[in-house]
């Protein structure tokens, strides 16, 4: 589809003129946190879904900004219901020279494009591209637009600043604990494990990462993970993300998941049977993946979990696949949870953040 097939199928759907009133926060992006300058420009995107139309109104955005940029780029659109069209991508993406830029907004997850044969983060890794992705669009719907544009809105810099003290005191700390009012109480060995700041930035070639950003993560010393932690702001299933209105408290024995309870804790355990009915390797579903703090002032839980967990005054968990990010832990699954208002004490000193 061309750029102006896009356009022109957005102004049916009457969401013309909220792109051309929002692109000035996707612009920021492309400034900011790619920092262009002068390579090709790939945005890949869809159609989304009935009332959920948030990935061809980021895609416009991103083309639009790039427009007034001068910038030299390109619109992959996909049917999420087609595979061929995921094949087209990816073989455009193979015949991509190397070192140019990437943005990808999905409604859905963005899984291995199966003709790189490989993962997209190992293929961007490999080409020296830097990339931005915003998955799971599908869990906004199309009103709420503006929370994504809101959480995009932030000042990238002094967010880096907050996130590099965090970073900090990770680096520094043997332990970790985290406490809420609501009843959480975790204890994570974290000794020798480097806080991640995912600050927005991706100035290097090969680098990128989710946006909107603004999370500080690490992964914890295997099998060091005690205590319980009470989730109130939303879970990951590999169905989608739910929004919680009752909590899910999850209790860790060395590491493990050992026992769920709430009302909607019957999902996600729906979510971790079948991954570990169809994994070749199961021992790593239930195990603690991540702590993340976090950093994003314009963030709040609204629906995706790439939004939610961003959101200043939270915290998350992980459970499954940690070793892209210096875990020891290789699972079919990663699965994001958010906790409100947590207390975090590192070697028994509160943390302000």
């Amino acid at each position: 589809m061309s750029e102006k097939d896009l356009f022109t199928w957005l102004e049916r759907e009457n969401l013309l003129e909220t792109a051309k009133k929002s692109y000035p926060a996707f612009k920021s992006i492309l400034n900011n946190s790619l920092k262009l300058h002068g390579e090709k420009l790939v945005l890949i995107g869809d159609f989304g879904l009935p009332e959920h139309r948030v990935s061809p109104l980021v895609l416009a955005c991103y083309a639009l900004a790039a427009r007034e940029m001068n910038a030299d780029y390109e619109i992959l659109v996909k049917d999420i219901t087609a595979n061929n069209d995921s094949e087209d991508i990816a073989e455009r993406l193979k015949h991509l020279s190397s070192q140019n830029s990437i943005v990808a907004v999905m409604s859905q997850k963005f899984n291995r494009l199966a003709k790189l044969e490989k993962s997209f983060r190992t293929f961007v890794r490999e080409r020296r591209h830097r990339f931005v992705s915003t998955p799971g669009l599908a869990q906004l719907s199309t009103e709420h637009f503006q929370h994504l544009v809101d959480a995009l809105s932030v000042d990238y810099y002094e967010m880096f600043e907050r996130g590099q003290r965090l970073k900090r005191v990770i680096d520094d700390a043997s332990e970790l604990f985290i406490s809420t009012d609501r009843g959480t109480a975790l204890h994570i060995d974290v000794k020798n494990m480097p806080g991640i700041n995912n600050s927005g930035i991706y100035e290097k070639s090969g680098s990128g990462g989710n946006i909107p950003a603004g999370e500080v993560y690490c992964a914890p010393n295997r099998n060091r993970v005690e205590g319980r932690v009470v989730v109130d702001g939303s879970i990951r299933t590999l169905e989608g993300t739910i929004l919680l209105k009752k909590p899910v408290t999850m209790t860790f024995e060395k590491g493990l998941l050992v026992e769920m309870e709430g009302e909607s804790a019957k999902y996600l355990e729906e979510s971790l049977r079948w991954a570990e009915e169809n994994s070749s390797r199961p021992y790593g579903i239930r195990r603690f993946a991540e702590l993340g703090i976090g950093t994003n002032p314009k963030a709040s839980i609204v629906g995706p979990t790439v939004i939610n967990e961003k959101a200043l005054g939270t915290a998350h968990i992980a459970i499954g696949s940690n070793y892209w990010f210096g875990g020891s832990i290789y699972a079919p699954i990663h699965l994001d949870h958010v906790f409100k208002n947590p207390v975090i004490e590192a070697d028994g000193e509160r943390v302000d953040f």
